[in-house]
């Protein structure tokens, strides 16, 4: 494989845009993010669980969904 590989310590929010902003600008690069859970919760959504408009699952994603964009 061409290219380098870019190794992104975090799937939170920061970790996340990172990781789909560098695949957007380095095509032939490999993009590897590292956490210790599977799952990315946005935090700034947990005022919303809160308050009882949200529950847990609907605020986390996982991130193995990065596998569809390269990631």
């Amino acid at each position: 494989m061409a290219g380098k590989t870019i190794v992104i310590l975090g799937g939170g929010i920061g970790g996340v845009v990172a990781a789909n902003r560098l695949r957007h600008l380095l095509k032939e690069d490999r993009i590897v993010v590292v956490d210790q859970s599977p799952v990315h919760s946005f935090t700034g959504s947990y005022v919303w669980i809160l308050n009882g408009s949200r529950t847990p699952s609907q605020v986390e994603r996982d991130l193995a969904g990065l596998r569809k964009k390269g990631i």
